[in-house]
Order: C-alpha cells, then structure tokens, then sequence
C-alpha cells in the first residue's frame, strides 16, 4: 500500500511537471520540467519492480499485468507530448494531452487504484489471521495455565501425602508401642527421610518384641524352676514328717 501511494505521487508529480513543460516560457525552463519527468518517471520504475517482488498471488499477478500494460500505453502518449514540447509545438502538445493523454492516463490511475484496493484487501485479511492467530494464542496460553495450576496442585497433593502418610503411619507405631502392643507391622520400602524413620521404629519395635520375649522365657524358667523347688520342699517335709513319725513310735 504505501508503495502503491508512493508510486501515485510520483504519476502525479510527473503530469505536473508534463503541463509544466507545455506552459514553459522559454525552452530551458521546458527541459527543467521535462527532466523532472524522467526523474519521477524513473523512480515509478523502482517502485514498481519492487511491488512486483512482493506479489506472489495470481490475482495480484494479474493485476500487475493490467498495471504494466496501462503504464506502457501511457508513456507513449506521454512521449509523445514530450517530444511535442521538445518541437516547441505548445498548441500541439496542449491538445493531444488533453484528448489522448490524460484519458489514458485516467485508466493508468484506475489500474493503480484496482492495485491498492486489493492491496488492502490482502492487508485486511492478514490482519484478520493475526487478531485470530493472537486469540488462539490467549486461549493456549490460558489453558496452558490451567494445565499447569492443576498439575501443580497435584504435584503438591503428591508430594504432601508421600510426606503425611509415613509420618502418619510413625505416629500409629509409636503409639502402639507406647501402648504395649508390640505386634504391629511395619512395612517400609521408601528410602527418604520418612523411609529412614520407620526402619527405625521398626528395628525398636523388633528389639523391643525380642527383649520381652527373653524376659518372658526366663520368667517362664523361674516358675518352672521354683515350681519344682516348692514340689522338693514338699516331699522333703513330707519325708521329714514320715522320719518324726518313726522315731516317735
């Protein structure tokens, strides 16, 4: 698009300086104007070659083509009232750029109109892919978001569990063993901090069941022990009594 405008000024910088030259006073002043004209004439080219590089659709080909044609049409009318000027035929000049130049010069604008137009058009459309481009892109990044809250909250229901849970199942050990129940289990297989505490317990409470087991069996060795002693002190009073009893008759 702005080449397009550019490329409409510099059309019309050139009319002007083509009436210019018609008008001039003396000679010298025409050849002024007249370079002027090939000077815009020259850029227009420049202009022109790089929109061209910049279409790559058939239409705006197609465009192109009618823009082209238009313009070569032009610039032999336009010649033509140069080399009028050139003659110092002003009247000449005067009459054929009014009857034949400027009308084709109004469909050269036409065509560079149809131009920019479609020009807009695709400008238009991009715009529109690229508000569309910048939605979806809020509604990625929105769900990325959300994936990413979630995925955190879970991280962290994981995390606080695999922390909660041993530390829970400690608390029940202790309390158990604090309450004379030496037979719980303990199944233990992590190998953090938490893993570290309940092969602890566990080893306690493993001792602790082995030391009462020991004591309970050498307390059970006592009684058996001191059963028979009370069995021995029995029939030796008995035997004592039966020896009293011979020596009294």
């Amino acid at each position: 698009v702005a080449i397009g405008a550019q490329m409409s000024d510099k059309i019309n910088t050139a009319a002007r300086s083509l009436r210019n030259a018609i008008l001039a006073r003396n000679p010298e002043e025409a050849r002024k104007y007249l370079d002027r004209v090939d000077t815009n004439t020259k850029e227009v080219s420049e202009l022109l070659g790089r929109m061209e590089k910049l279409i790559n659709t058939p239409r705006g080909k197609e465009l192109i083509g009618a823009l082209n044609q238009s313009r070569d049409e032009y610039a032999k009318h336009r010649n033509k009232v140069v080399e009028l000027v050139l003659q110092q035929k002003r009247d000449e000049a005067t009459a054929y750029l009014f009857d034949q130049t400027i009308p084709v010069q109004d469909k050269y604008f036409a065509a560079l109109k149809d131009m920019a137009t479609f020009q807009i058009g695709l400008m238009d459309k991009a715009v529109e892919r690229a508000n569309a481009a910048s939605s979806n892109a809020v509604n990625i990044m929105v769900l990325l978001s959300v994936a990413a809250i979630v995925l955190s909250a879970l991280c962290a229901l994981l995390i606080t569990r695999s922390i909660t849970r041993p530390l829970n199942e400690a608390v029940q050990v202790a309390t158990a063993v604090a309450a004379g129940d030496l037979t719980v289990q303990i199944n233990n297989t992590a190998k953090d901090e938490t893993g570290a505490l309940l092969a602890a317990l566990k080893a306690m409470n493993d001792n602790l069941h082995r030391i009462v087991t020991e004591v309970r069996q050498g307390s059970d060795t006592i009684n058996t022990a001191s059963a028979e002693i009370a069995t021995g002190n029995l029939d030796l009073s008995s035997r004592t009594e039966q020896q009293a009893g011979a020596l009294e008759e």
